[in-house]
């Protein structure tokens, strides 16, 4: 069976955008750096698997943070 991935893309406390992989044991598998621009964080997260799927993909605020979620754009 594939392993299935949940990704998350947030803005980090210091606005900038990260994107989170986790497996389907809601496990902590990776984590990117920090990127100035959405679309920039988006490609990067391709080059590791990220397949755009807008039910799938989540956009919220720092995981780690009470932040509330940015809207979308």
């Amino acid at each position: 069976m594939a392993k299935t991935f949940r990704w998350t893309f947030y803005l980090d406390s210091r606005e900038n955008w990260r994107w989170k992989r986790k497996a389907s044991a809601n496990q902590g598998v990776a984590y990117s750096e920090g990127f100035r621009n959405k679309i920039d964080c988006i490609n990067n997260a391709r080059s590791f698997g990220y397949v755009v799927d807008e039910k799938a993909a989540t956009l919220s605020r720092d995981p780690f943070s009470n932040a509330q979620s940015p809207e979308p754009e």
